[in-house]
């Protein structure tokens, strides 16, 4: 018995698939019908659409971040609290935490916290957002060089506030 090349190997695989081809020949006109009237409805369909060339550039005014002012439309419909949470309740983050509530609108409020768990627990509650500075900052008369806060802003899903779901 001789042995085989590789390429006699390779020859007989050929005529093999080329005759299960063959013998499902409807199989094979779907293979090659079905990607050419895809590909044709396609190109009929982009064919369709007639490209609008604009000569000017689309400018946009910037949003005033200073005031929630913007936005006021889009907090009519979800029930939110406008107050800012904040912890650890101290004179020093009152202060702060008061001057930015003054610069968001005079409806903004603001409340401190002793324990940081029990401000997160609130701010579910529909606020505006919290602020966690760290239980190091509770007993500082003054603002440090360095300061490490963590701003939570609670996720809103305004069509479960709307259908009360």
């Amino acid at each position: 018995m001789s042995a085989s090349s590789n390429w006699d190997k390779f020859l007989l695989l050929l005529w093999k698939n080329w005759i299960i081809q063959k013998r499902h020949y409807m199989q094979k006109l779907f293979e090659i019908v079905i990607p050419v009237v895809a590909c044709s409805m396609l190109m009929m369909v982009w064919g369709l659409n007639t490209p609008k060339y604009y000569t000017t550039p689309t400018m946009l005014e910037p949003l005033n971040l200073l005031s929630l002012a913007p936005i006021s439309e889009m907090l009519t419909n979800i029930p939110i609290t406008l107050k800012i949470l904040y912890s650890p309740q101290n004179d020093v983050f009152e202060r702060v935490i008061g001057r930015v509530a003054r610069m968001l609108g005079t409806v903004v409020q603001h409340q401190g916290y002793n324990d940081t768990d029990r401000m997160f627990k609130d701010l579910i509650d529909n606020f505006l957002a919290g602020v966690e500075f760290g239980d190091e900052y509770e007993n500082i008369t003054r603002l440090p060089e360095q300061l490490t806060a963590k701003l939570a802003i609670p996720e809103r899903n305004a069509y479960s506030h709307a259908t009360g779901r």
